[in-house]
């Protein structure tokens, strides 16, 4: 792994007081948590992720771009290596913005995930080649895979729907039955063979174990709230998504730390903090999560893309019915209004404070999204502060960290 770790770290710069997010993460790993080898192996993971992925595909192995939602499941039930969009933004060249604007001519309000996303693919355009999109993406995302065929990826994107499994039981049953037509294809779009279900199950399974085990550990958090600090905890829990390309290593990480934090003492690592949630994108900026535990706070709750407090439904009798019916109405298939009664429900039950949502500027989707929940969330009496920060390499602006200690402050 360290050869792969040494890769990523040639992207770390500290130019003018601009501290990269690599450095943020050494930090962490080293300094932070030194405490803990469970959170070192995250991190470890994390560092090597996209260069392990490029190399395993290099020797012949099969690697496909995820966007990381829920499509982990069906990538390892084809044999093949999730690689996440984010991950090669989140720690990759620090000129992918700088490609986006100046090869690809892309305007700078629009959202800089997707032009960080658009400019690692163009200065890796000779390794990894397979991209599986899906349909519910944003249209910025949609149009870029369309840029990304002329550069000679494969792109294949699966249709996928928005509709809410209680609006109308005929219609959802119809959508059911076209999306699992959908992941076969796929299937055969990954791996040139037809689905192994049992397969899929298996990695069903999986994911169920690993969502039951992460949320043990955000129990634990909330009596030992500074054990993991804030970064560490959106690695572990985003990570459900792609499992760092490592199913298994990923599975022995959190063990580790389950294993670790089941043995603390009460009292331990257990200062005083404001507990708060965390609402919306996973935040590239990670600066701002550094001020939140500068500040005394500790986020005990995630809402992200990538929901672990809910589990695939029974997956024995099909797995397949199983994985199109989680994607349909518990990844991205429920309506934002639908998921609030669930996320008001996490936030009560871990005790948060206030909830701190997150977006990146330019992204329409997000905001749409995130103003439903502002407003939700001050009908239910729920202090919510609301961010909008940028996903290219470096320091979230001083207005933005302000912001956060500020809001900190006035739930202590």
């Amino acid at each position: 792994m360290s050869e792969f770790i040494d890769k990523t770290l040639e992207n770390e710069e500290v130019t003018d007081g601009v501290i990269s997010q690599i450095t943020h993460v050494k930090h962490s790993r080293d300094v932070i948590h030194a405490h803990s080898k469970g959170i070192r192996k995250i991190f470890d993971l994390a560092l090597s992720y996209v260069y392990y992925a490029e190399e395993a595909h290099e020797r012949g192995e099969n690697a496909v771009w995820i966007q990381a939602r829920a499509e982990a499941p069906l990538i390892f039930a084809c044999g093949a290596i999730p690689v996440a969009f984010t991950e090669a933004g989140r720690l990759g060249s620090p000129n992918a913005l700088d490609v986006a604007e100046n090869v690809y001519q892309i305007p700078p309000e629009i959202c800089s995930m997707v032009k960080v996303n658009i400019g690692e693919w163009y200065l890796r355009k000779n390794k990894i080649k397979k991209i599986l999109g899906l349909g519910s993406a944003c249209e910025a995302y949609n149009i870029m895979f369309e840029v990304m065929k002329k550069e000679g990826y494969d792109v294949y994107t699966i249709d996928t729907s928005y509709r809410a499994p209680h609006l109308g039981d005929e219609r959802y049953e119809s959508l059911v039955e076209f999306y699992k037509q959908e992941v076969r294809q796929a299937a055969k779009w990954i791996s040139g063979k037809e689905l192994d279900e049992k397969r899929l199950g298996e990695e069903i399974e999986r994911r169920n174990r690993v969502n039951q085990k992460l949320r043990r550990i955000c129990e634990l958090r909330i009596e030992h709230p500074t054990y993991m600090k804030s970064l560490a905890t959106m690695y572990l829990i985003s990570a459900t998504g792609h499992f760092f390309g490592r199913a298994e290593e990923y599975e022995d990480a959190i063990d580790t730390i389950l294993e670790e934090m089941e043995a603390l003492k009460p009292g331990e690592y257990a200062d005083k903090v404001v507990p708060l949630a965390w609402v919306g994108g996973r935040g590239q900026e990670f600066s701002v999560y550094e001020s939140i535990d500068d500040a005394g706070g500790a986020l005990v709750s995630w809402n992200l893309p990538v929901p672990y407090e809910v589990d695939y439904p029974d997956w024995t009798k099909d797995p397949l019915d199983a994985y199109a019916r989680y994607m349909l109405g518990k990844h991205m298939g429920d309506t934002t209004e639908d998921r609030l009664g669930l996320l008001l429900k996490t936030i009560k039950g871990c005790g948060a404070k206030g909830v701190i949502g997150y977006g990146d500027i330019g992204c329409s989707f997000g905001g749409i999204e995130s103003e439903i929940q502002r407003q939700y969330f001050r009908k239910n009496n729920v202090p919510c502060l609301k961010l909008e920060g940028s996903f290219q390499v470096g320091n979230a602006t001083g207005q933005l960290t302000t912001r956060v200690k500020a809001f900190v402050e006035m739930l202590s």
